[in-house]
């Protein structure tokens, strides 16, 4: 499968989880604006984390759980693509 794909998948995936803790509609999250500027607070981040592992069936562990992954929905895509290589599938 073309690897844009599945990127735009996996993108869709965060997305979809973002918006599922912030209780919010997906297509109002906007994937490189702030998440904390989209209403996540500090415990909405460890829903986050939380809804993150379980979908993916990983554990974030050190530094990939600083802060600055969870800047925005962009950043958690990369940090699940590049420490991962989660797929959308």
């Amino acid at each position: 499968m073309n690897a844009r794909i599945d990127q735009d998948m996996l993108s869709a995936r965060v997305k979809a989880i973002i918006a599922g803790v912030l209780q919010m509609d997906v297509q109002d999250l906007v994937a490189e604006k702030s998440l904390k500027d989209q209403g996540l607070d500090s415990l909405c981040l460890l829903f986050l984390i939380d809804e993150l592992e379980a979908e993916f069936e990983i554990r974030l562990i050190g530094e990939e759980l600083e802060v600055e992954h969870f800047k925005s929905a962009n950043s958690i895509t990369s940090l699940l693509n590049d420490n991962y290589q989660v797929s959308g599938n």
